[in-house]
């Protein structure tokens, strides 16, 4: 009896050894797999976190256009750019937006119209909330505004007709990223009659001190340094010339052809004789090419000064000495 009883402790002893080396291998089995899971868990998250904050520090812009009628120049804009009058017919609104959950400003350095024909329209001289290059924090919105007389014209001068124009706004941010936004512009609808070139003896009379402008557009294939046009009396009387120098504005490229709105503009000297004022140099200097003559359609052949008494002269007065 003793022997089976203690046969009987034996077995029972071992069977409960290996319970519990059992129980323990699933334990560390177990612990083994939580571990991994949790690295698993711990190396997602961190690998979401990277590519959200990776997306979070890639630049992007949200550009809204809209087509804004009957609006002179915008509120704290000054003077809206273009030909004269084009700020009351219709302006351009494009908006910037940095969205807020962004973690770094985002910086647009240019802004461009590009046109199914190919042609391009730099944006980058457009009126607005701040200048091209400046920084829109996160969370920012600026807005800038162009006529759209102006950007019509340039369409239709780059071959593009018919009512509707499909084109896209571009805007590149300072690391050289593209973002775009399409938009339809009207050009049949906002396209003033062609701009005639400014002939004749122009307006007037004008008076000493008083400030000449004509407003013409420009086609060149280099980079336009200086545009000059002097008037001198035609009795050669009083002892200053009228100048006048061109100053371009907003640009349109298209087949490396610039079109350009130019203001030719200068001051009667203070001093001038009154009596028309024949124009005897009209020029524009090119930075690679020097001096080459201008058509003279694009200015008045002749200025009137008015007397600063009042009294007008008259062409030949007073020849017969």
């Amino acid at each position: 009896m003793e022997g089976k009883e203690d046969t009987v402790g034996i077995v029972g002893q071992s069977t409960s050894g290996m319970g519990l080396e059992g129980w323990g291998l699933l334990v560390a089995v177990a612990g083994v797999v939580m571990a991994a899971l949790g690295l698993a868990y711990a190396v997602a998250r961190h690998r979401r976190e990277d590519a959200r904050r990776r997306a979070a520090l890639e630049p992007f812009l949200e550009i809204s256009i809209e087509e804004r009628t009957a609006l002179a120049s915008p509120p704290g804009s000054g003077t809206v750019l273009g030909p004269p009058g084009a700020g009351g017919e219709g302006v351009l609104e494009v908006a910037l937006a940095n969205p807020p959950e962004k973690e770094r400003p985002v910086r647009p350095v240019a802004m461009d119209l590009v046109a199914p024909s190919g042609g391009r329209v730099s944006l980058s001289g457009m009126e607005g909330d701040v200048v091209l290059g400046e920084e829109i924090a996160p969370g920012d919105r600026v807005r800038f505004w162009l006529p759209l007389e102006h950007v019509a014209w340039v369409l239709s001068e780059l071959g593009n007709s018919g009512g509707g124009v499909p084109t896209h706004v571009e805007v590149r941010d300072a690391l050289g990223n593209v973002h775009s936004r399409e938009t339809t512009i009207d050009v049949d609808r906002w396209s003033p009659p062609p701009p005639s070139p400014a002939s004749g003896t122009g307006r007037g009379p004008y008076r000493p001190g008083e400030e000449v402008v004509f407003w013409f557009p420009l086609e060149h294939e280099e980079e336009v340094e200086e545009i000059l046009a002097i008037y001198e009396h035609r009795g050669g009387a009083g002892p200053s010339d009228v100048y006048l120098w061109g100053h371009m504005e907003v640009e349109a490229a298209h087949g490396g052809v610039a079109l350009s709105w130019v203001d030719l503009s200068g001051e009667i000297p203070r001093d001038a004789a009154p009596g028309p004022y024949d124009r005897i140099y009209f020029k524009a200097t090119y930075r690679a090419g020097g001096t080459v003559d201008l058509d003279e359609r694009l200015a008045p052949e002749t200025i009137e000064v008015a007397d600063p008494a009042g009294r007008e002269e008259t062409p030949g007065e007073g020849d017969d000495g």
